[in-house]
């Protein structure tokens, strides 16, 4: 909602306020424009007046329905808000975003409710060459819009094991001293 978002930043600006002796940063954990890709602008200009930057990661309701592709369903996410997965580092620690919902296709289109967890053949190999340069002591935080690590089964979510690259990814995590997940929804 749009009069929410006002809340929002006026909230965010206010706390950010209160931080003076360290550096703020912000994570939007995904489905920022629910659909209405004309929101991008929208978000956009309120994250100009938030006083730090914002680290965003796409939500499933943020890939354009219109689409024909996974792919191209992300096109205007990264237009407007950069790439779907990347990494960065803040002091120590190594921050690794990932878009882990593979968007399925019905009728020669996105679809609005169907997506498949985990991450692309692409995704999983920038993931390893990634982690290469990343001293096995390093804290590693993940953020993505979808839970990456589940023991069992709730729903509709499928654990690790049943995730496209799901075990890769948690054998090669497992490797690290402290690995902390975030994730939206």
């Amino acid at each position: 909602s749009l009069e929410m978002c006002e809340d929002f930043y006026r909230d965010m600006r206010e706390k950010r306020a209160t931080i003076t002796d360290r550096n703020v940063y912000g994570m939007m954990l995904g489905d920022i424009v629910h659909e209405n890709m004309a929101l991008f602008d929208n978000y956009i200009v309120g994250l100009k007046t938030l006083g730090f930057p914002m680290f965003n990661i796409l939500g499933n309701h943020d890939n354009d329905k219109k689409a024909a592709n996974d792919v191209e369903g992300r096109h205007s996410f990264e237009e407007k808000l950069g790439p779907t997965y990347y990494s960065f580092n803040i002091g120590k620690q190594h921050y690794i975003v990932l878009d882990n919902l593979i968007m399925r296709v019905v009728d020669g289109k996105v679809s609005k409710s169907g997506y498949s967890y985990g991450l692309t053949d692409v995704e999983w190999e920038w993931l390893q060459n990634d982690m290469k340069f990343v001293d096995k002591n390093t804290t590693v935080m993940v953020a993505t819009h979808a839970p990456m690590f589940k023991t069992k089964t709730l729903g509709d979510y499928a654990t690790s094991a049943n995730t496209k690259h799901g075990a890769d990814y948690g054998a090669l995590f497992a490797q690290y001293k402290k690995v902390h997940a975030w994730a939206g929804h």
